[in-house]
C-alpha cells in the first residue's frame, strides 16, 4: 500500500514539473516567437519614418488651409465692409469700429488694432497698387515654425505690370483660446531676401493668371537667373528675373534661343509711329535678313525733320550713318523700334525736335 501511494505521488510530481515546463518554457517561447512577427509587421507597416513623413504632409496641408482660410477672411472682410457701406479713402473714409468686428475672428485684436488698421485708410483708396500683398498658396508654401500654438509660414508675391518687382510675405498665426489667429504680417523686399522662384514656380503662376506664354529659355546676367518667355506664337518676348521676378520688357536678341532669335527682326516692313510729345513716322521696307530701307519724318509746331537710307542689322540692333556723321541706332522688339541718335543728325531736323524716340508699328 505504501509502495503504490509513493508511485502515485510520484506520477503526480513528474506530470507536474513537466506542464510546468512545457507552459513556462516552450508556451510562453512560442508567445515571445509570435509577439516578435507581430511587432515585425506592424514595424513593416508603419515605421517610426513612415508615421513622421506621413504625419508632416498632414500638417503642411492642415497649415496651408488655416492661413488660407484666415487671410481670405480679412480680405473678405475689407471687401464686404468697403461695398456695404461704399467707403472710399477720398469722399467716405472707412469707419473702423464697424470694420473691426469683422475682422475679429480671423486676427488677433493685436493684429487687427495695429497693422490692420493702419491698412483701412490706404485699402479703400482709388489706387492701382494694392495694400496687402496678392499671393498664392499652392505656388508656394514654405512653414518656419509649426507648434501647437503658433505658424509661421513664407510665400511669394510676383511681380506685375502694376508692381515691377515682387516680394516674399511671411505670415504669422497663433492660437487663442481654441481658435487659429493672424498675427502677424511681414514683407519683404527681393532686395533684401532673394526669392528663388523656380521654373515650375513660375510656370504654375503663368497656368493661374491665364498668360498667354511659354517659358522658352533661361539665361544668367551677372550671376543672375532669368526665365525667358514668348507670348503670342512668339511675337513678343519677356524677361523675368528669379531672384526678384522683375520684369524685363526689352529683351536682347541673345538671349532667345537661335530658332527664335529672327523673331525679333523678321517682318519690319511697315509703318511705325511716335506719340512722345511730337509726331513722327519710320516706314521700313526690309528686302533682306540683314538691311531695311528706312524713311523717317518727324515734326513739332511747324519743325520738321526728313531722313532717309539703308540701315544694317546686327542681332536685334540696327546702325545707320551718313557723310554728315549723323548716326542712327534702331534698338528692335517685336511691336517697337527705339532710336537713338548721335548730335550730328540735327543736320537734318534742327534743334526744335529729333528723331529720338520709341516708334510702334502701326
Amino acid at each position: 500500500m505504501k509502495k503504490f501511494t509513493l508511485n502515485v505521488l510520484m506520477v503526480l510530481l513528474i506530470g507536474g514539473a513537466a506542464i510546468f515546463l512545457y507552459d513556462h518554457f516552450i508556451i510562453q517561447d512560442s508567445k515571445t516567437v509570435l509577439s516578435d512577427k507581430l511587432e515585425l509587421k506592424e514595424e513593416e507597416k508603419a515605421t517610426p519614418q513612415k508615421l513622421a513623413s506621413i504625419q508632416k504632409e498632414l500638417v503642411h496641408e492642415e497649415a496651408k488651409e488655416i492661413i488660407t482660410e484666415l487671410w481670405e477672411g480679412v480680405f473678405d472682410a475689407y471687401n464686404d465692409m468697403g461695398e456695404q457701406y461704399q467707403w472710399s479713402a477720398g469722399s467716405n473714409p472707412p469707419d473702423f469700429s464697424i470694420l473691426r468686428p469683422e475682422l475679429l475672428p480671423f486676427a488677433t485684436t493685436r493684429f487687427a488694432d495695429g497693422p490692420l488698421k493702419e491698412s483701412a485708410e490706404y485699402f479703400y483708396c482709388e489706387c492701382d497698387t494694392p495694400v496687402f500683398p496678392i499671393v498664392d498658396f499652392d505656388i508656394r508654401f514654405t512653414i518656419h515654425e509649426n507648434s501647437n500654438n503658433k505658424l509661421v509660414i513664407s510665400t511669394i508675391e510676383f511681380g506685375d505690370v502694376i508692381n515691377n518687382r515682387g516680394s516674399t510675405a511671411y505670415f504669422t498665426a497663433v492660437k487663442e483660446d481654441g481658435n487659429w489667429l493672424l498675427d502677424g504680417l511681414k514683407v519683404v523686399d527681393p532686395d533684401n531676401e532673394d526669392m528663388k522662384v523656380t521654373e515650375e514656380e513660375y510656370r504654375s503662376y503663368i497656368q493661374k493668371t491665364g498668360m498667354q506664354a511659354n517659358i522658352i529659355n533661361e539665361v544668367s546676367q551677372n550671376g543672375r537667373k532669368i526665365y525667358i518667355l514668348a507670348y503670342e506664337d512668339a511675337r513678343y518676348f519677356e524677361g523675368v528675373y528669379a531672384d526678384s521676378t522683375e520684369i524685363v520688357y526689352d529683351v536682347p536678341n541673345e538671349w532667345l534661343p537661335e530658332e527664335y532669335q529672327k523673331e525679333a527682326t523678321a517682318n519690319l516692313t511697315g509703318n511705325w509711329s511716335i506719340v512722345e510729345g511730337f509726331d513722327g513716322n519710320l516706314s521700313i521696307n526690309q528686302t533682306a535678313d540683314d538691311s531695311f530701307d528706312f524713311n523717317l519724318h518727324v515734326e513739332s509746331g511747324g519743325h520738321v525733320g526728313d531722313i532717309a537710307g539703308t540701315s544694317t542689322i546686327e542681332g536685334d540692333t540696327a546702325y545707320y550713318n551718313d557723310a554728315e556723321g549723323c548716326i542712327l541706332e534702331f534698338s528692335i522688339s517685336d511691336d517697337a523700334i527705339k532710336i537713338n541718335e548721335s548730335f550730328e543728325c540735327t543736320y537734318w531736323h534742327g534743334t526744335a525736335v529729333a528723331f529720338n524716340g520709341t516708334y510702334y508699328k502701326e
